[in-house]
């Protein structure tokens, strides 16, 4: 959640990470709930570069 709307040009980048090696930590979903709009992500191993921007 946001403190305030982002402006044009603003970005933010977050790391994700699970909380243990299994693969269940590597199901992940990341949702607007206003617009319907996400995305979802799985896999059977960490990603190399664990990261999620909001534009």
């Amino acid at each position: 959640m946001y403190e305030r709307e982002l402006e044009p040009g603003e970005f933010v980048c977050t790391w994700l990470s699970g909380f243990s090696p299994r693969p269940s930590n590597f199901d992940f979903t990341v949702e607007n709930r206003a617009t319907g709009m996400g995305v979802e992500e799985s896999a059977d191993r960490p990603r190399a570069q664990p990261s999620r921007a909001g534009i």
